[in-house]
């Protein structure tokens, strides 16, 4: 899915939020330069990665519920952003047992202060996201780009819907029908398939799972 149109999803998530919540921050970034797409071509930067730059480049939106004051919340940085400085002293500190790929880890998504879902920028140049919490190791999600703005819509930016793709893709994950693990960071997956229906009564775990299915990266 290199030609992925990432506004369309976007805008549907935006005019479901309209109706269920109020905005509260809606910042849209610039589109990227042709130098700055030039360079990452140079760079062997993912392809649906170049295409997310040229047509969206990031988008902060944040909205509360009007039902249950649920806190919905996207932060997609542009490209100058997600390959900009190392985040030394960031999110990786060169301490002593520290994961050593956090060095190369570039956040996409800073959807919380303390979590966010990013690539590797190795030398793998791998299109795969990755989850990170400050509490924990970097997990992959079996998502490229593409595949997590088709869920993101599905889950409007519900607080932590991230910890579902970890489980998806974990290796117990992998069994179907599928069925929710114990979440070492509490019950946030449990919020979700409880509260979320009540405020788009469409979703369901089983669309979630299927529409996980049908985008994951190839193993």
């Amino acid at each position: 899915m290199i030609d992925y149109n990432f506004r369309a999803p976007i805008s549907r998530l935006y005019d479901c939020l309209f109706k269920l919540a109020t905005k509260d921050i809606h910042v849209a970034y610039r589109g990227a330069t042709q130098k700055q797409v030039a360079q990452a071509k140079a760079d062997r930067i993912p392809a649906s990665i170049i295409t997310y730059a040229k047509r969206l480049n990031g988008i902060h939106m944040q909205w509360t519920a009007h039902k249950g004051g649920t806190v919905f919340h996207v932060h997609l940085l542009p490209l100058d952003k997600l390959y900009g400085p190392s985040r030394e002293g960031e999110i990786y500190f060169g301490l002593e047992g520290e994961d050593p790929r956090l060095r190369v880890y570039r956040p996409l998504d800073r959807f919380a202060d303390a979590a966010s879902v990013g690539l590797l920028h190795d030398e793998r140049r791998s299109p795969e996201l990755y989850h990170y919490n400050i509490d924990d190791e970097l997990l992959p999600t079996g998502v490229d780009l593409p595949g997590y703005f088709e869920l993101l819509e599905l889950t409007l930016g519900w607080p932590h819907w991230q910890s579902l793709l970890v489980q998806l893709a974990s290796p117990a994950g992998q069994a179907r029908p599928f069925r929710v693990l114990p979440d070492v960071h509490g019950n946030m997956i449990d919020e979700l398939l409880a509260g979320l229906p009540q405020l788009v009564p469409s979703f369901s775990l089983e669309q979630f799972v299927a529409r996980y299915d049908a985008v994951k990266l190839p193993r």
